[in-house]
């Protein structure tokens, strides 16, 4: 309220005086499109209703994936010089337009005839929305994460090696500036010959838009078919499928149809109901279907607003190992071979190490490829294959292997799979058979010796009913040089019990080369107490006459919560117990394990062992350092503002607990965040006093590889405004909207207000300084106050 001289005040400086004739108001209002609240957009409503008109940058944003692209247009077209639409204009176009003056909300909707073709994600393979406006990872961030060991032997079984051990420690970090990652480690190990050695380091570099990773250094790169994998020291350009979480790359299964009438649409896949979707009348597409490996059957049960019912069967077959039609899956090293040495590493400088492979989706059941690899004693040319059809998967893979000195030899493999999801009871059937000549040679192998020529593999499993599955299965080996041949089959058996105890049972026979025959029962039973967050496990092992029983304890909270395991086993010649503790917290992990073994049920050769472990991180980013657990992949700092000092900042609040805290030991940290998947980080401040300004509950980040993120928390502002906005004649400024501009910072947002009927108006998020009011309506009277320095809290203007 403005009142004696503040009022007299404003009238003279800011002219507030009688209220203004009738004009052109704006007012902001809910926009509801397809019945569910979207937005807010600005109604300019004139004394002609026929003329009033609607903002249109949200309406159109809202309805951008409902309409199609020509009527998207045409109100595009529409659009005056001042970003308003006519609704009259909106409703000639064939929308459903309606402004309700009651309910002061904006109701559109699109009929069927004028809408684009909905698309349902079933695997949720798509960005979440808000993904393009994510926070991004800060230009320069690094990590170092350090890990040490100590263990202590109470007594050995030798008399050798007691007391306090050597001291071990691993680092482990990454420097990311603008994407390019500087990755490595080293360990330390007390009393060795050399007691630093320098693990893998490298430097990578991500293109997401095309899905390529680029690694200069010690390699960690990709393999298939009968390729090994040989460290190199040099390059690779492989492409990296999870650079691009969201985007399919298997061929999942779509289908279109169009509604009449709106119609509830219940799909189910293989029987079971995947969903309920409540759908306009319009066209739909319904796209990447969550199949299991095998041949797969999809119901569309339609049932329109009329009780009218339709069905639409379809068939779908997937393979995990497939491609869709036209993708690529690549990856291409080259590089001097390294070898770790006894103090260091080697590398073979005399001819270039490679390996390359390369798959392609020739259709959505054909992903043939090649793959090569190499050096200058050996070199190894392959092809592989997945064709997926009716009757099953097809999986042929071939090698050619030439090794210098020894020659040329090839190696052959065909296997198969079969699994029928559609069907309730339905079993799964694998086959292999490989063939390796007697002188092919994976990389790395410089003097091959196969003495098995065929090895043959089968097995069937399925689900029974009253919680059960069995499957059996058989292996059979042709050996050469005149030794016997090789087999061996097994049974398995399981049954769950309720939802708390699981028991399995194999049975194994084995005809040795030997001439030797094996028997071997193998049994288990698992006790789940999910409530208690226990689980408890116990088995035998016929054949190594092993008797185990293991207890574990989960701890309610993952972070700031104990978990704690217990077992004892039983052998022939031994008596073996052990115990530990873990534990994370916000700003280090550590475990405590204690191991006795005592043989023969004797005292005397008694072996003892404590260990303990710990694990801390130091993180950087813009400027800002903090404490944290190791970091695994990306990381996050919650900075709050100093303002904040002795305020409670969670983060992610799971119950009482946090996934972090800001405390005394400094901001708090996220460090378990994956790369290119987006995320939504919860602020919480349960004892923030009034006025005080937390900003956006919910940050949104999308890290990129081993990158960091500072989330800023907090405005500054400490005072909740409250008072009544009257005009010159005490009569109460009802139902408008304005705004309070910071004339200290006029590069701070505005914020802004809205009066009920009474005139009273409370807004949160202001500073200490001199402000002025204006209204949407009529911008020209302005109002001058002002909020004394040092003032938090609520703060009465009257």
């Amino acid at each position: 309220m403005m009142s004696g001289a503040t009022r007299a005040e404003a009238q003279a400086e800011n002219g507030l005086g009688e209220p203004p004739p009738p004009r052109v108001y704006s007012i902001t209002v809910p926009l509801v499109v397809e019945m569910q609240y979207r937005d807010e957009i600005q109604v300019v409503i004139p004394a002609n209703r026929e003329n009033l008109k609607v903002q249109a940058a949200p309406l159109l944003r809202e309805i951008e994936f409902l309409a199609r692209a020509e009527l998207l247009r045409q109100i595009a077209s529409a659009v005056d010089a001042q970003g308003n639409l006519r609704l009259q204009e909106l409703q000639e176009l064939g929308l459903d337009a309606v402004f309700d003056e009651e309910k002061l909300e904006l109701r559109v909707a699109v009929p069927a005839g004028l809408r684009r073709a909905s698309d349902t994600q079933f695997t949720g393979r798509s960005p979440p929305r808000g993904a393009e406006s994510a926070l991004r990872p800060s230009d320069f961030s690094a990590f170092v994460n350090l890990r040490t060991g100590l263990d202590y032997v109470g007594q050995s079984a030798t008399g050798l090696n007691e007391g306090l051990q050597p001291f071990r420690s691993d680092l482990d970090g990454a420097l990311n500036l603008r994407d390019w990652v500087l990755e490595g480690g080293a360990s330390y190990t007390e009393d060795a010959a050399t007691p630093w050695r320098r693990n893998d380091a490298r430097v990578v570099y991500d293109d997401p838009s095309r899905m390529i990773r680029y690694s200069v250094g010690d390699l960690s790169y990709p393999t298939t078919g009968f390729q090994s994998f040989q460290p190199l020291l040099g390059l690779t350009v492989a492409r990296n499928f999870s650079l691009q979480p969201y985007r399919v790359t298997e061929p999942l299964g779509q289908t279109s149809f169009f509604l009449k009438n709106p119609a509830r649409v219940d799909v189910l896949v293989n029987g079971q109901r995947v969903q309920t979707l409540q759908l306009p009348a319009g066209p739909h597409n319904l796209r990447n279907f969550l199949f299991a490996s095998g041949a797969n059957d999809v119901t569309l049960r339609i049932t329109d607003d009329v009780g009218l019912t339709e069905t639409i069967h379809l068939s779908f077959f997937f393979d995990y190992q497939l491609l869709a039609q036209g993708e690529h899956e690549f990856g291409y090293s080259i590089g001097l071979p390294s070898r770790e040495g006894e103090s260091d590493r080697h590398y073979d400088a005399r001819f270039p190490g490679f390996s390359a492979l390369h798959r392609v989706g020739l259709t959505d059941r054909l992903t043939a490829g090649l793959n090569l690899q190499g050096d200058g004693d050996q070199q190894m040319l392959g092809a592989d294959t997945v064709w997926a059809t009716r009757i099953g998967t097809f999986q042929p893979d071939l090698g050619l292997s030439r090794v210098e000195g020894v020659g040329w030899d090839y190696a052959a493999r065909l296997g198969y799979r079969y699994y029928d999801a559609a069907r309730t009871w339905a079993g799964t059937f694998a086959l292999a058979a490989q063939y390796r000549g007697p002188l092919f040679a994976s990389l790395g192998n410089l003097e091959p010796d196969n003495s098995v020529a065929w090895d043959f593999s089968a097995r069937y499993s399925r689900r029974l009913p009253r919680q059960m599955n069995v499957g059996i299965g058989g292996t059979y080996q042709i050996l050469r040089s005149s030794q016997r041949d090789s087999s061996g089959v097994n049974l398995f058996l399981g049954k769950r019990f309720g939802r708390g105890a699981i028991l399995d049972v194999t049975l194994d026979r084995r005809e040795l080369s030997t001439g030797e025959t094996e028997y071997r029962a193998y049994a288990s039973l698992t006790l789940s107490f999910p409530n208690r967050r226990q689980t408890a496990r116990f088995s035998h092992d016929s054949f190594t006459e092993t008797s185990r029983a293991d207890w574990q304890y989960n701890a309610l909270h993952s972070v700031g919560g104990v978990d704690a395991n217990l077992g004892a086993q039983r052998r022939p010649d031994d008596y073996n117990a052990y115990g530990g503790l873990r534990y994370n917290g916000y700003r280090a992990e550590a475990g405590l394990t204690h191991d006795v073994t005592t043989p023969d049920s004797s005292s005397e050769n008694l072996d003892s062992r404590t260990s303990i472990r710990l694990g801390t991180a130091v993180v950087y980013a813009d400027g800002q350092f903090a404490v944290s657990r190791p970091v695994r992949d990306s990381f996050a700092i919650v900075v709050p503002h100093p303002d904040f000092a002795g305020q409670t900042i969670g983060v992610d609040p799971v119950r009482d607990s946090y996934a972090a805290r800001a405390d005394r030991f400094g901001p708090a940290v996220l460090p378990d965040l994956r790369s290119y998947l987006v995320r939504n980080v919860t602020i919480d401040a349960p004892d923030l006093p009034p006025g005080y300004d937390l900003g956006p509950g919910v940050h949104t980040i999308r890290p990129t590889y081993k990158s960091g993120t500072v989330i800023r928390v907090g405005t500054g502002a400490t005072v909740l405004l409250i008072g009544v906005l009257e005009t010159a004649n005490g009569v109460p400024v009802t139902l408008q909207a304005g705004e309070i501009v910071s004339l200290k910072d006029p590069q701070r947002a505005p914020v802004q207000l809205f009066t009920n009927r009474d005139g009273r108006f409370s807004v949160e998020g202001l500073k200490p300084g001199e402000h002025e009011l204006r209204l949407y309506a009529d911008p020209q009277p302005k109002a001058r106050f002002e909020i004394p320095e040092g003032k938090a809290g609520i703060y009465d203007i009257g």
